[in-house]
């Protein structure tokens, strides 16, 4: 992971790396995931998997305590008792160049990309592209198709709204997120 998408490329703040368990082990099978749930774990578990490879850090904020009453609290307990580690992969996997914000573009056919926001030199998170010519209802829909999703939600900006903040309505501006809320 470090030299796919190395930490350094991580928006300020953004939690990343080595969460839960260690990396100094064999390491047979992994798992990857937008986010650690209790069902995330049990599959864990079940397929007996040493690595979990996330999106979204399973801790955000200090941690209080660790009583196993509390939901969350069991995921962090489950996860070290089963020797589970969590490597967390936040903004850098958007930034990245062939991360998830060019994988998303190229599913959906999003075409001449460039950076929302420049992070970097020749790098970037967010994407910026040319769609081909169809409603906002068509385009939720393949959205909704190419990710499989039972509900989505998107927001649509007015054509004056996009002219008014110097973007063209040929281009829709995303962060993946939104996708699958």
């Amino acid at each position: 992971m470090k030299l796919y998408c190395p930490q350094e490329f991580s928006m300020e703040g953004d939690s990343r790396g080595l969460q839960i368990g260690t990396l100094d082990k064999d390491i047979q099978s992994v798992m990857v995931a937008l986010d650690i749930r209790e069902e995330t774990v049990a599959e864990a578990i079940e397929k007996g998997i040493d690595l979990i490879v996330v999106k979204h850090a399973p801790i955000f904020r200090p941690i209080k305590d660790l009583v196993a009453s509390r939901p969350q609290n069991q995921i962090y307990i489950d996860l070290i008792k089963h020797d589970i580690a969590v490597y967390v992969s936040h903004t850098n996997i958007d930034i990245v160049e062939n991360g998830l914000n060019d994988w998303f573009c190229q599913l959906l056919d999003i075409k001449d990309t460039t950076y929302l926001q420049e992070t970097g030199p020749e790098r970037g998170i967010g994407r910026i592209g040319n769609i081909k010519p169809q409603t906002f209802e068509e385009f939720a829909s393949h959205v909704k198709e190419v990710f499989s999703l039972d509900s989505l939600r998107m927001v649509y900006y007015k054509e004056t709204d996009l002219q008014k903040n110097n973007l063209k309505s040929s281009y829709l501006w995303w962060q993946w997120a939104v996708f699958l809320l």
